[in-house]
């Protein structure tokens, strides 16, 4: 099973904080959290604060600490096999920092970034992923519309539709 995932963060920095995480499983399920400790709006890039701080406020807001856990229990509660799967290495730096920290590790699920076979596919993929944003009406660089986006283009360009 796939678990298609977003974050939103305060940078492009070497120490991007978190803001919220996006959730989706390729079967629908999905989770949203939005961070209340950890973070600073004047850590915030420009573009951040105008992009992103408002579309927050949207969703389930939690500390780190009891985010990483409501993440940790909604994985174990998926009840297999699972492989999360973000098209940023930032996004799965900061899950698996995120987690690591709450020190909640299981062997049922790994983190890691979206492969491509190459240049096509990955174009292809980033086009899916905007025409199915463009087709729900939402707008990109909310962690889950993001996630969402993300599963709807995997299934439609990695053949798992």
């Amino acid at each position: 099973m796939h678990v298609f995932f977003d974050t939103e963060f305060t940078g492009l920095t070497s120490d991007p904080c978190l803001l919220s995480i996006g959730l989706m499983v390729d079967n629908g399920d999905t989770l949203y959290l939005e961070f209340t400790d950890g973070w600073q709006e004047s850590a915030c890039s420009t573009w951040v604060r105008q992009h992103i701080l408002p579309t927050l406020w949207q969703g389930e807001r939690l500390t780190r600490r009891a985010a990483g856990q409501r993440i940790f229990d909604w994985l174990l509660s998926l009840d297999a096999p699972l492989i999360l799967l973000a098209d940023s290495d930032y996004d799965t730096a900061l899950l698996t920092e995120l987690l690591q920290q709450c020190g909640l590790t299981h062997d049922s699920f790994r983190i890691q970034q979206l492969a491509f076979t190459g240049k096509p596919q990955a174009l292809e993929f980033e086009v899916a992923k905007r025409r199915y944003l463009a087709s729900q009406n939402l707008a990109p660089h909310h962690a889950l519309s993001d996630a969402a986006a993300l599963c709807a283009a995997w299934q439609q360009t990695m053949g798992q539709a």
